[in-house]
């Protein structure tokens, strides 16, 4: 295991030109005429985005001067001042850049997965040129907790990095076969590539790492965290013409405890795994159509890998959906690329299919040059955020490009004024209430509506500050009801409940939702709400969150005030 010691995060927005198209689209490029790319997103818990991908950086002390005896050296020299960067970029509800971090490493690097923690920070996944695992947890801010890098001494790349609910994280890539005595890790019986994973504990520090494979060439592609603490991994087997694409459980300490071939004549690939509410899993990979074209393929599989359902999409082009995702109603986003096999031009690709594969719409992106989209994750809201590249706005090189999507596939408006105007009226309403918390993001709490441990029952403390309070609530709301999309009362707990961790997880799951009904309940009983009924009825509802938002205090858990009720407002799309 290395240390970087020597490394440099920037904290800037210098990086690069954010160019916004209309004006209230959320669809912003970001960098200058290099090549930028976006590999992986995901929402923070304050409701921004964040990215992760790489950006090409150039030194300028470069010496001019300097003579070389042959052109190995000149390209050597070459590669010690040019090459790509891992970055991370968040951005704020106005498509704004709020925190752009590169990585100045001595080995140019590459960024591919961004995973939360608990904290609302991250832990960011990678590798370096030359060969190594690179792995970073920051916080909230983008500091630097740890930064390693990691494997075997083969040539090794991170293809994904999943994190876990006990807070690990396990690295999936592939690695070179060992013929090096000295890797004692991994000196027998593997083919040209294997599989490669590491599992970290929440600290950095490793837990276990193995590596998988047969005697032809394996690649570790992506995983899924399952209830038992263990998760599915997805990779593909090549020997020349021969693609084998397959599932295999691994369980908490590394080991396998089954594995599952999907056949298919042709070539093959496999892109992504991602788990479904209903505790089955998707993937997203792709067949060799009869004109010799990557094709779409999905299979819907349960926790056993057994198939519940496969589609092959046939199109006369290359079609790949490099991410998919699901969305409250357990309909299916993916997005990738779409080749003329004609033109040659590239377009980035959305498909959207309902919960059985049957595809509901289909957009494309970008003009007649290279562009593609490499990832999606679902907001809040059931809109979704993507990011990739693209080549059509730049004169040259690759731009990030990250956009926000609604469900039927219209661009996310930017809404900034219309929350900057109710945030005030809430903040005006309750400028003297000290236990009223007002978020810009319209998300509100009230410190008198805290739980007793493992009690969703109202005192009269609680009914009397919902007397006072949710008439108030209601009437600042009221006036903005045209524009108002939902009002979710939402339940969270503490840690505490004396269960093992899933069960406790389930436990406190019922609890918060219980705690939210409650609430919901009695403020139906008001008198003084009872002229707004009609409208409430439209927009009421409550979630139970568990113990998955955390009050902290130094550092800590704070048990009591994570006991909470909040009330968050969501307002709708403009047109």
């Amino acid at each position: 295991m290395k240390f970087f010691l020597l490394f440099i995060l920037l904290l800037s927005s210098l990086h690069g030109l954010v160019s916004q198209f209309a004006k209230d689209d959320y669809q912003v490029l970001i960098g200058k005429n290099f090549d930028d790319e976006a590999l992986d997103i995901i929402e923070d818990y304050d409701y921004n985005i964040s990215l992760v991908g790489y950006t090409q950086y150039y030194k300028t002390t470069q010496q001019h001067n300097t003579s070389y005896n042959n052109a190995f050296d000149y390209l050597r020299s070459t590669n010690e001042y040019n090459g790509e960067q891992l970055r991370l970029i968040k951005l704020n509800s106005s498509a704004q850049i709020v925190n752009d971090i590169s990585l100045k490493l001595r080995s140019f690097n590459h960024g591919t997965s961004i995973c939360k923690t608990a904290r609302n920070g991250y832990i960011l996944g990678g590798y370096i040129h030359s060969g190594q695992m690179l792995i970073t947890r920051l916080n909230a801010d983008g500091k630097s907790f740890y930064l390693k890098d990691f494997g075997t001494a083969n040539f090794d790349q991170l293809h994904s990095l999943i994190s876990m609910p006990d807070g690990s994280a396990i690295a999936i890539g592939t690695s070179q076969t060992s013929r090096n005595t000295n890797d004692n890790m991994f000196v027998q019986g593997l083919g040209r590539n294997d599989v490669y994973l590491v599992k970290f504990r929440p600290n950095g520090q490793i837990r276990w790492r193995k590596k998988y494979g047969s005697t032809k060439k394996d690649i570790g592609v992506d995983g899924a965290a399952t209830n038992d603490g263990g998760f599915i991994l997805l990779g593909i087997t090549q020997e020349a013409d021969d693609f084998k694409l397959w599932l295999a459980k691994i369980s908490d300490t590394g080991d396998t405890l089954w594995v599952k071939d999907y056949p298919k004549s042709g070539r093959q690939k496999a892109f992504k795994i991602t788990r479904l509410s209903d505790g089955d899993y998707l993937i997203s990979a792709s067949f060799e159509n009869k004109n010799n074209q990557d094709n779409i393929r999905l299979i819907k599989i349960d926790n056993e890998g057994n198939v519940l359902w496969e589609h092959d999409y046939f199109n006369n082009a290359h079609e790949h959906l490099n991410d998919v995702n699901v969305d409250m109603r357990g309909n299916i986003i993916g997005v990738g690329y779409s080749q003329d096999e004609h033109q040659g031009d590239k377009d980035a690709l959305v498909r959207y299919y309902d919960h059985n594969g049957n595809m509901i719409w289909e957009r494309k992106f970008g003009k007649h040059r290279q562009d593609s989209f490499n990832a999606v994750s679902l907001l809040h809201d059931n809109s979704f955020t993507i990011a990739g590249f693209t080549k059509s706005f730049a004169n040259k090189g690759r731009q990030i490009w990250v956009m926000k999507l609604n469900d039927d596939g219209s661009i996310v408006k930017i809404r900034q004024k219309r929350y900057t105007t109710l945030y005030e009226a809430l903040r005006v309403e309750f400028a003297k209430d000290k236990d009223i918390q007002i978020y810009k993001n319209l998300r509100i709490t009230h410190n008198g509506l805290i739980f007793k441990q493992g009690s969703a029952s109202l005192t009269a403390k609680h009914k009397e500050v919902l007397k006072n309070f949710m008439p108030r609530l209601t009437k600042v709301l009221n006036s903005y009801k045209q524009e108002i999309k939902n009002i979710q009362v939402n339940g969270y707990t503490s840690t505490e409940w004396n269960a093992p961790n899933t069960q406790r997880y389930l436990n406190n799951a019922h609890l918060s939702n219980d705690r939210a009904m409650h609430i919901l309940d009695y403020s139906y009983s008001l008198k003084t709400l009872k002229k707004y009924h009609n409208w409430l009825s439209q927009k009421l509802s409550t979630d139970g969150y568990s113990y998955s938002n955390l009050i902290l205090a130094d550092k800590k858990e704070n048990k009591v005030r994570s006991r909470r009720v909040e009330f968050e407002i969501r307002l709708k799309i403009e047109d």
